[in-house]
């Protein structure tokens, strides 16, 4: 699943754990133990949320239409039901 709000998240909505949770969801009803993630290269705080909910860097696509190096990232969950 890949959502982005390509403006940024509202200001009044910045830390208060909505993306945490958003995460933990997705966790929840995966049917894989593997989650994957992307953000703008140029977006610091939605790299340092990806790295503080346990995401590791995992690649990169470049050449895309907004001219900026787009990151991946990979996380391993525990299997639903482990």
């Amino acid at each position: 699943m890949h959502l982005r709000e390509p403006r940024g998240v509202r200001e009044d909505f910045r830390r208060k754990s909505i993306a945490r949770e958003f995460f933990r969801s997705v966790e929840v009803v995966s049917p894989t133990p593997r989650l994957f993630s992307s953000t703008e290269e140029t977006n610091v705080a939605s790299i340092r949320m990806h790295t503080a909910l346990g995401f590791t860097p995992s690649g990169h696509i470049d050449n895309l239409p907004q001219g900026v190096r787009e990151l991946l990232f990979y996380k391993r969950h525990p299997a639903r039901g482990a």
